[in-house]
């Protein structure tokens, strides 16, 4: 069927898509970890620590895997608060200017008044704007991102725990080890409007996001040793989706669901559905909006891809991805057509045709041969009414001798039959002549002296 054909298509793009991503995030957790013990002379300064050109291979980090955003989010206790504080005062313009440069090659974008810097830990509050944090045992907060902050702004000190604990999967990601836990959906606002818009179609400005958290190890490669920051990946699954089908194939839906464990104010399954027209992937809403009616032509594939843990699922806040491909009735109609009808008469009238044709030329076959018996008979009641009976026999039998003769005889014997019976005088004649064929001959009996 052509909907499964393409809706393969779409799950094996979808895998690999998450595949890219896990790998990627695992790549540059390792490439984090690393460069904290290059600058450090073999003994990094975690917490104060803000990775060198890490603009670099977080735009190789991008590239390879279509994630629109990522950060880094260092792990603080309450007693290191101060020293990050005075490290991130001395190092946050120096670290996102050289990110400017790295991705823009200029400063155009970046606000560089110093003035917006928030020399402490900041939360987000329901009005979108950021405030001084509450104290706490820990925390986790912003270091580097990207795209680049485009402003000194709150960002920067950003302790994400402030968020509702469902959004921000911190305790998690911190069992889970070695593995890349997947947060819930939600709307992503940290990408500038006209670099997020540039990334998916016209109409999926709300979009929501699945965000992927890795942890970085003190020791590069060692998921035994502390864990010292979190990388946070944002994506959206619209662009697996985009510039896969053909322009002609439209009305694929899909269904993208999360199965999350359990944590406050978490739902523990969400759904979001797309449409894909082609080549481009459209947001249509959250929850599975599929039609029922299509129920029996799904095609599934799990998205999870643990390969440590198992048991990831279940942490809280930790979710399950799947998808589910459907048809639509645009995608049935698109390919509900009278060209099968229109061969399939077309081939059975030629057969008819055809059929028609043999049976003319029996028939035709059939009177030329009765016309023929009929010709013969009335030729055979012709010469049998002037010739004799015995005389037919003879000439008949004679002619049959004859070709008995020829049949069996060779080039050889025929000359040579030939040139006896012409110097015997028969010309060429093998019988006797009929007496009876010759009523008028005078027989002249003859007397020897």
């Amino acid at each position: 069927m052509q909907h499964e054909q393409f809706a393969r298509s779409v799950a094996e793009a979808a895998v690999g898509f998450q595949r890219d991503l896990r790998t990627g995030i695992q790549t540059i957790s390792h490439t984090v970890s690393l460069a904290a013990v290059l600058k450090g002379d073999g003994n990094p300064t975690w917490p104060n620590f803000f990775p060198p050109r890490f603009e670099e291979f977080a735009m190789d980090f991008q590239k390879a895997t279509h994630a629109e955003f990522v950060g880094v989010t260092n792990l603080i206790r309450e007693d290191q608060r101060e020293a990050y504080l005075n490290c991130s005062a001395s190092a946050y313009q120096e670290a996102v200017a050289e990110a400017h440069m790295i991705r823009y090659g200029n400063l155009d974008l970046l606000n560089t008044n110093a003035t917006l810097y928030t020399p402490y830990f900041t939360q987000l509050s329901s009005e979108g704007k950021f405030t001084p944090e509450e104290t706490r045992d820990f925390y986790v907060v912003r270091n580097m991102q990207s795209p680049p902050h485009r402003t000194y702004g709150g960002a920067i000190n950003w302790n994400l725990l402030s968020h509702n604990p469902g959004d921000i999967p911190v305790n998690s990601t911190l069992d889970a080890r070695n593995e890349t836990v997947m947060g819930r959906f939600q709307n992503f606002f940290a990408l500038p409007e006209d670099e997020h818009k540039g990334l998916h179609a016209a109409t999926n400005e709300d979009n929501p996001h699945s965000f992927a958290f890795h942890p970085v190890y003190k020791v590069p490669g060692d998921i035994n040793s502390e864990v010292v920051s979190i990388l946070i990946a944002a994506t959206a699954f619209d662009f697996s989706m985009m510039n896969l089908l053909p322009d002609n194939v439209k009305g694929m839906f899909t269904v993208v669901e999360n199965k999350c464990g359990p944590a406050p104010g978490l739902e523990s399954q969400e759904s979001i559905s797309y449409r894909i027209d082609g080549n481009e992937a459209y947001f249509v809403g959250k929850g599975d909006l599929h039609d029922p009616q299509c129920d029996d032509l799904m095609v599934s594939v799990d998205l999870s891809m643990f390969e440590n843990n198992p048991n990831v699922g279940n942490l809280p806040a930790s979710c399950l991805c799947s998808m589910r491909i459907y048809p639509t009735t645009d995608f049935e109609n698109d390919y509900k057509s009278a060209t099968p009808l229109i061969f399939a008469v077309v081939v059975a009238i030629t057969f008819v045709l055809v059929a028609l044709v043999f049976l003319g030329y029996d028939i035709m076959v059939l009177k030329r041969n009765e016309k023929l018996i009929s010709d013969a008979a009335k030729s055979n009641a012709i010469v049998t009414s002037f010739v004799p009976d015995h005389l037919r026999d003879r000439l008949m039998q004679q002619q049959q001798e004859e070709k008995e003769r020829r049949k069996n005889g060779s080039l050889k014997t025929f000359l040579n039959d030939g040139n006896d019976k012409l110097n015997n005088g028969n010309n060429g004649m093998t019988s006797a002549p009929l007496a009876d064929l010759f009523l008028e001959t005078t027989v002249i009996f003859g007397a020897c002296h």
